[in-house]
């Protein structure tokens, strides 16, 4: 747990040159004046407007012109938040930027959580669970002046919409410290766990279509009984794989054919090179030199009858040769005319198969069967999964039950809340609906502005009550005696509200204090507004002389 504590608020004009400041202390701040319409109201919007929550300005108060920083203490330590627009810059005590953004949903809201050391998961419309934005960590700490005195607690801001009224109020419970990181985490479990259940519950839904469709289909066989469907079928493979084998057999010659083809025609190529080149015979060449040289007579005439004999058998060869060939090409076109011709009976066999309507029939009910056991396997799996998964969300519920039942917490905030209303003359004795958290009790008339104190205070209470272990923030509450018409009235609801000893700070607005502060005990720090409509002026903005610090929070390139 965090103590957190403003410390300071600067509204600067940037349009008219115009600025107000003051500093607020631990403990009782108030805000006052002998007068309406000084800015009390606009002064103490602002501080929450700051961190991103969206609040009801007067008309007269142009927001997108007003730059609001707002110094704050945790544990001691000191950050400093602005907003001008739709921009925010989040600084340390050394002025360094820990965070500029224009999405409060991404960027502020999951660094303020990490900063309050406190996140807020709510459910939105559309039942996806979200982090919740930074107006969640106020919504039980500010009364509006224009919002927060109907019957309603906890609405004081604007822009809720996004979330169910009974979501919204579960935020509570984060501040009351019964919902936290590990029940999210369980309720994401929980959520993710139901998730995975729908899907199966879908497929087999699906499934159990699709088999119904495939039982309607399939037909029984009467043409042929099994025995000979399967005695035809064996048959008409025997004959298919005896025709594959002459196939592959005729394959085979073929290749060899060719093989012995190509090499016959290497041969003879060879032995017709060679027959071009007898004329060489009447020459010699000189190995070393590469002279060449006419044979002599005697010697050629032995070539000659050499060579004539030689001629004349290459020249037999290559007839032979050439007849060989003729005879490879012959058996070549001859097996191939085979295997065209099997290959031919064997796609009409399959053809003819196909055309069978019986056997069609018989292998598709026999294939609409597979796929339909395939079904029922599927639809079995899936429906011990969705067991699985009913018995894991069961005990995960049960636990997470445990770990955030309201029920004390409740009976805590009925009883505070009657004790409120008795102490304030309050009490409907005829209100018999059953008070909670989440759905506060409402005052009628004259009784709405001490229920809704009663509904604060009594929350503050029980957080005291529950040693709750979570930030607990600055209670703002804007002129609490708008719709009181006692002073005496006046008198006892300042005094409740002054008399809180469990939060670190509280600022209030109201005219006249002096005059109802009577019965107030604890020591205030005041602040005093004179200045009808004139909250800001020219004076305060020389004084803060911060013209470069809004020169960077006007430049739209750092953002």
């Amino acid at each position: 747990m965090k103590k957190f504590c403003i410390t300071r608020i600067e509204i600067y004009d940037v349009i008219e040159n115009e600025a107000f400041f003051t500093n607020f202390t631990k403990g009782i701040n108030v805000v006052t004046g002998r007068d309406n319409h000084v800015g009390k109201s606009s002064l103490l919007k602002s501080i929450y407007y700051s961190f991103g929550c969206n609040v009801d300005y007067d008309s007269a108060w142009d927001k997108k012109s007003k730059l609001v920083s707002v110094n704050f203490m945790l544990d001691n330590k000191l950050y400093k938040i602005s907003r001008l627009d739709n921009k925010y810059l989040l600084q340390d005590s050394e002025g360094q930027i820990l965070l500029r953004t224009k999405e409060v949903s991404k960027k502020l809201a999951p660094f303020l959580s990490e900063l309050f050391e406190m996140e807020i998961y709510l459910t939105n419309k559309d039942k996806k669970v979200e982090l919740a934005p930074p107006v969640f960590f106020f919504l039980p700490y500010y009364i509006d002046q224009d919002k927060g005195w109907s019957n309603e607690p906890f609405n004081s801001f604007l822009n809720l919409d996004q979330f169910k009224k009974t979501e919204r109020l579960k935020c509570l419970y984060y501040h009351l410290g019964l919902y936290n990181k590990e029940t999210f985490k369980l309720t994401n479990e929980i959520e993710n766990l139901k998730d995975k259940k729908i899907r199966f519950e879908h497929l087999n839904t699906k499934y159990t279509d699709f088999k119904e469709i495939l039982e309607d289909e399939i037909e029984v066989l009467e043409v042929l009984n099994n025995n000979e469907l399967y005695k035809s079928l064996d048959e008409l493979r025997n004959n298919i794989t005896e025709k594959l084998v002459k196939l592959d057999e005729v394959k085979n010659k073929i290749n060899i054919s060719k093989s012995t083809l190509s090499n016959l025609e290497y041969n003879l190529e060879i032995l017709k090179n060679n027959f071009k080149h007898q004329d060489n015979i009447n020459f010699i060449t000189c190995p070393r030199c590469g002279f060449t040289k006419r044979k002599s007579f005697p010697y050629k005439i032995e070539n000659i009858i050499i060579g004539e004999f030689s001629r004349h058998n290459t020249e037999f060869s290559i007839y032979e040769l050439n007849k060989m060939i003729d005879e490879q090409k012959k058996n070549i076109n001859d097996y191939t005319d085979i295997y065209t011709d099997l290959y031919t009976e064997i796609s009409i066999k399959k053809q003819k198969v196909e055309n069978n309507d019986v056997f069609t029939k018989f292998i598709n009910g026999k294939g609409r069967e597979n796929i339909k056991l395939d079904f029922d396997k599927k639809i079995a799996n899936n429906a011990i999964q969705i067991n699985d998964l009913k018995t894991e969300i069961r005990s995960k519920k049960k636990y997470l039950n445990e770990k955030k039942d309201p029920k004390q917490l409740n009976e805590w905030y009925e009883k505070e809340v009657k004790n409120f209303l008795h102490g304030l003359n309050a009490w409907d004795e005829r209100a018999s609906s059953k008070i909670t958290l989440i759905k506060p009790f409402k005052g009628q008339g004259n009784l709405a502005v001490k229920s809704i104190v009663a509904s604060y205070l009594s929350l503050f209470k029980v957080m005291e009550i529950s040693n709750t272990k979570v930030t607990k923030f600055t209670f703002i509450v804007d002129s609490p005696r708008t719709k009181e018409a006692s002073e005496n009235s006046s008198i006892e609801i300042l005094s409740k509200i002054t008399d809180i000893s469990n939060l670190e700070q509280v600022i209030i607005a109201t005219v006249d204090f002096d005059f109802y502060s009577g019965d107030i005990k604890s020591d205030v720090n005041k602040i005093v507004l004179k200045d009808q409509k004139h909250l800001l002026n020219k004076t305060f903005y020389t004084e803060l002389n911060n013209g470069e610090f809004i020169k960077f929070m006007k430049n739209s390139k750092n953002w």
